[in-house]
């Protein structure tokens, strides 16, 4: 959903852009290259490493209030 909005916004002003004379066609490939390394690179590695980070947090957390439940369970 996140990806397919920034290909929305981003081929608009890209599209925009094009027609108002402020973009080549070489810069326009460019640019839709570099998104699009953008857009792979976040699905391989910023996503997965977020999942760990976040167990690893929830982890944390859970390790941190143990000694408080089992205080409370006396």
């Amino acid at each position: 959903m996140i990806f397919s909005s920034v290909s929305k916004s981003m081929g608009a002003a890209d599209a925009a852009l094009l027609k108002l004379g402020m973009l080549t066609k070489i810069a326009d490939i460019r640019l839709k290259a570099i998104a699009l390394v953008f857009i792979c690179f976040s699905a391989v590695w910023i996503i997965p490493v977020l999942a760990v980070l976040t167990r690893v947090a929830i982890g944390q957390f859970q390790l941190m209030f143990k000694p408080f439940v089992a205080y409370l369970q006396r």
